[in-house]
């Protein structure tokens, strides 16, 4: 936070190359984070999605 800070300042000490490092090592594992969150919900929506089509077949059947 303090490098993105003193950029906007114009006073960073730090080489570009080094910026770029840093941000690197930031979004990679965020990337990897939200990847993993999407496939899980993903595997919410199917399962509450197949609770509901067996609630409805349930009660089908029972009015058959």
């Amino acid at each position: 936070m303090d490098v993105l800070v003193a950029l906007k300042a114009g006073k960073c000490p730090l080489s570009w190359d080094a910026v770029g490092h840093l941000l690197r090592s930031f979004f990679c594992p965020m990337r990897s984070h939200i990847k993993e969150e999407r496939q899980l919900i993903g595997r919410i929506r199917k399962a509450l999605e197949a609770a509901a089509l067996a609630q409805r077949t349930d009660v089908a059947t029972e009015a058959a």
